[in-house]
């Protein structure tokens, strides 16, 4: 009896060992078959085609594409950066603010070039910064619709997010500097002046919403957001267009607060 009982362990562990030895040349054969896209193509699928992007790195095991939204975003923010204090408007602007603060004409560059240097390294930080509290705002909605995926995907989602902005926003910059003006000519703010926009900070947060660099943002996060939860683009579309309403109507009502305020104390003065 004991002869019959090991001779059917030993074909049941035959049979085992030959159905994970299938499986493992199964997985060998697709490892060996399967496309890698070079990283520079991840690069240029962010802005032409995100969801193929997204879901080739989102879905690998690890998760991917950390790399490529790092890296982007450094770069489109640094020459997003770099474009708007090349701009000879913009640097008229500045030279003049320092006028009014009582700057020496001879120290004009020279203060000019450490605003440079400042304004990049918290131009940088601010991004990095930005895409963190935005994250943290997508995923109290992503509790709140019962949708799952990790917060550092979502980090890294909206730092996509932020690298596709910047890249256009140079390209806004570089329009720009030809024409030359300091304003958003990728979007409805160019039909306005600026100097009486600035004085309506809802009109002004409204009308930089209609930008191509804003939609385009919207719709990576859309589109990562389907891609991250695996919901429709439909569902994904309503939680994060909510998302987006609520968190600027509250950054509105904060800068009112605060121009208010600020208004307040010029008049006590």
């Amino acid at each position: 009896m004991s002869e019959e009982n090991s001779s059917i362990q030993s074909q049941e562990r035959d049979l085992l060992d030959g159905g994970f030895a299938v499986v493992d040349r199964e997985k060998i054969i697709e490892e060996e078959t399967r496309v890698i896209t070079p990283w520079y193509k991840h690069f240029i699928n962010v802005f032409v085609a995100p969801r193929k992007m997204m879901e080739e790195n989102f879905y690998a095991d690890p998760p991917k594409g950390t790399s490529v939204a790092v890296v982007g975003t450094i770069l489109f923010t640094a020459l997003f950066l770099i474009l708007t204090f090349a701009n000879p408007v913009q640097v008229e602007a500045i030279y003049n603010q320092f006028r009014m603060q009582g700057i020496a004409e001879n120290m004009l560059k020279q203060k000019y070039m450490l605003a440079q240097v400042t304004g990049l390294i918290g131009g940088l930080v601010g991004v990095f910064f930005g895409a963190l509290l935005s994250a943290i705002g997508l995923q109290i909605f992503k509790v709140i619709a019962k949708d799952k995926c990790k917060f550092g995907s979502l980090y890294v989602l909206n730092l996509l997010a932020m690298m596709t902005s910047a890249g256009w926003m140079c390209l806004d910059r570089l329009i720009g500097y030809f024409i030359p003006t300091t304003t958003t000519v990728l979007g409805l703010p160019i039909l306005f002046d600026a100097a009486e926009l600035a004085k309506n900070l809802p009109m002004m947060t409204l009308v930089n919403l209609v930008t191509i660099p804003s939609i385009v943002s919207i719709l990576i996060l859309i589109i990562g957001y389907s891609v991250l939860t695996h919901t429709s683009t439909k569902k994904a579309a309503i939680v994060v267009l909510l998302y987006e309403a609520l968190f600027t109507g509250l950054g509105l009502a904060i800068g009112m607060a605060m121009q208010g305020m600020m208004q307040n104390m010029q008049m006590m003065m």
